[in-house]
């Protein structure tokens, strides 16, 4: 999962540039899934994912975040970290990578005790949390619109 800037995918020399990228490539990493950038080095691996994993990212600022990697099996070897985004710009777009083939039916349906590489995303929620000076403005803004009604 990459999250970008620059409207789209990333390419080779394109304009979309990768702010955060989070995940594993068994060529590269043997089943350990990476963070890049300040993202640190998480200590998860495939077999401590295998039922899944929560990612719970948190922008704290223009470039800054909070990253929490949860294992839904064994939710005690979660990966937590806070860090500065590679790069700049405003993240725009969200890129998912699959380089596995199906384990369902490419090309044959996958022998019992073979790892399903398929790629599932049960939810995904994008929350945007007004900045605290926004929210007293909007506090401030009922106080009066209550006291004028008070005196009507």
């Amino acid at each position: 999962m990459r999250l970008n800037t620059g409207g789209g995918n990333t390419v080779y020399a394109g304009t979309p540039q990768s702010r955060m990228a989070i995940g594993t490539f068994e060529y590269g990493t043997n089943g350990k899934w990476y963070s890049s950038g300040t993202g640190g080095d998480p200590s998860l691996f495939d077999t401590d994912t295998d039922a899944g994993m929560r990612i719970d990212f948190t922008l704290t600022g223009a470039d800054t975040f909070d990253l929490v990697m949860t294992p839904l099996d064994n939710p005690a070897l979660a990966f937590t970290k806070s860090g500065t985004l590679e790069g700049t710009g405003p993240i725009d777009w969200i890129e998912f990578e699959l380089y596995n083939t199906d384990s369902d039916f490419f090309p044959a349906l996958a022998a019992s005790g073979q790892a399903a590489t398929d790629f599932y995303i049960r939810s995904i929620e994008i929350s945007v949390i007004p900045e605290p000076s926004a929210a007293l403005w909007v506090l401030g803004a009922a106080g009066l619109a209550m006291r004028r009604r008070r005196d009507t």
